[in-house]
């Protein structure tokens, strides 16, 4: 080896498995080895390196650094076999990637790393780590491991910008040691009972926090969120949210929060929101203000088991391309104003068992790409003007077991790509339908035998278990 190299990319060599280093390679600055078979590497003769990278090395399980390197600077060890790290020797990190590697048990940190701004760890089993050693950290992942339980924070980090403790066992958080965080990522702290917020967080646009046990959260105070996540926090009984403090949200997904009764009436000032998911068993209703959301795109409530109506005013939904209604099992219709959504491209109505009747102007979705209505049980028949759904690709009706026949025009829904029929009550097939050649049909081999058709496929798709087509 060339004592005076600076750059040497091995990356992708998946068969190299060793590397000589015979004499003192001072001026090496940039080394990737990246997806090699290497198992440990000696850095006392590359003491310069400023950069190194040995990410996806399945079989890398030591890092000798038995002299300092003051100029290491980004270190990615990414899914390799380490079991622990001393940075005693590596004064001046400023990224440390250690994500994916399921060995790392232990980080030796014996003095404060303050230029350290990059730390990823997700997936190792480190059980708690200290901020105070790394007071400028900007991004900061501890996602995927269960046993971490302990997040110090003895004094501000007023860089964090980006934190993920998902699945953990931590109980606490003080959101005001970390007053400009951006990004808050808490999925699956199934153990987190209290989320300190004692000062405004300007900054914070992501914000999720699922399957807690926090019973409030106050809102008030991250007037620029973007993206709220609550989802399954079935203790959470209070959502502060004073009016006009979420001019900003985009994205509101509010599931299984068992405890809260009802959906916040005040919705009308989510000028901006554009998606809107609702797991909520408890709620009977939706607030009138729902209809004032002019940029809704995407509504989904899902399994709101004693939902009784929906508003009738839901058709003022000019933007919507999503409407999603599944396992909403009380709900026992549909207002006939929503077929005024004249950009509605996908429609599901699944296992809304007390649904008789679809809009009769439903073929004034001219948008309509996707209509589901697989499991409604009680729905008794398909409006004929469904044939002037001319962008209409998909129509299921899998288990629409009262539903005898289909429109006789059928046949002028050119784009009609998939049919899926398996157990509805459909006895024969209309003639016009033969016309949409490569049309897919799906239904159970019996079913489709009975309507003539000989050549079928077999399939697990959307659980039928064959197919034909035209």
């Amino acid at each position: 080896m060339t004592p005076h190299l600076e750059i040497l990319d091995l990356r992708s060599c998946n068969d190299f498995v060793e590397l000589h280093m015979p004499v003192n390679c001072s001026k090496l600055k940039y080394l990737n080895l990246n997806s090699s078979k290497l198992s440990n590497i000696n850095l006392a003769t590359i003491s310069n390196i400023e950069e190194l990278y040995l990410e996806n090395c399945n079989d890398f399980v030591e890092l000798h650094v038995p002299v300092e390197c003051q100029k290491l600077k980004s270190l990615k060890l990414k899914y390799s076999k380490v079991g622990n790290l001393y940075l005693g020797m590596i004064p001046n990190i400023e990224t440390l990637d250690l994500g994916g590697c399921k060995n790392f048990v232990e980080l030796h940190m014996p003095f404060v790393y303050s230029k350290l701004k990059f730390l990823i760890l997700f997936q190792s089993k480190i059980r708690s780590l200290n901020l105070g050693l790394i007071p400028n950290i900007e991004t900061l992942d501890l996602g995927g491991y269960e046993n971490f339980g302990e997040l110090l924070m003895p004094i501000e980090c007023p860089k964090l910008r980006f934190l993920k403790v998902t699945g953990s066992k931590i109980r606490s958080l003080n959101l005001g040691l970390i007053p400009n965080i951006e990004i808050l990522d808490l999925r699956g702290c199934e153990y987190l009972v209290e989320l300190h917020m004692p000062i405004e967080c300007p900054k914070l646009k992501f914000f999720q926090v699922t399957r807690s046990k926090i019973r409030s959260v106050n809102l008030g105070l991250a007037p620029n969120l973007e993206r709220l996540d609550l989802g399954g926090c079935y203790c959470l009984q209070e959502i502060h949210a004073p009016v006009g403090c979420l001019k900003k949200l985009i994205y509101l997904y509010l599931s299984g929060c068992s405890s809260i009764p009802e959906v916040p009436k005040d919705l009308w000032p989510l000028q901006n929101l554009t998606e809107l998911s609702l797991l909520m068993r408890e709620i009977k209703h939706l607030p009138d203000s729902i209809c004032m959301l002019k940029h809704l795109k995407s509504l989904e409530l899902e399994s709101c088991l004693l939902l009784e109506k929906l508003p009738d005013d839901l058709g003022r939904l000019q933007c919507l391309e999503k409407l999603h209604l599944m396992d909403c099992i009380s709900l026992p219709g549909i207002p006939n104003s929503i077929c005024n959504m004249k950009s509605l491209k996908r429609f599901r109505l699944t296992n809304c068992r007390q649904v008789e009747k679809l809009p009769v102007e439903i073929g004034s979705l001219e948008c309509l790409e996707e209509l589901d209505l697989a499991d409604c049980i009680s729905l008794r028949d398909i409006p004929n003007n469904v044939c002037k759904l001319k962008s209409l690709v998909y129509l299921f009706l899998r288990f629409c077991i009262r539903v005898k026949k289909l429109p006789k025009e059928l046949g002028r829904l050119k784009c009609l790509k998939e049919l899926n029929i398996d157990g509805s009550g459909i006895s024969r097939l209309p003639q016009s339908i033969y016309e949409l050649k490569s049309l897919c049909i799906y239904g159970s081999r019996g079913q489709l035998e009975s309507y003539g058709f000989t050549s079928l496929t077999m399939t697990s798709r959307y659980r039928a278990s064959y197919y034909v087509e035209l």
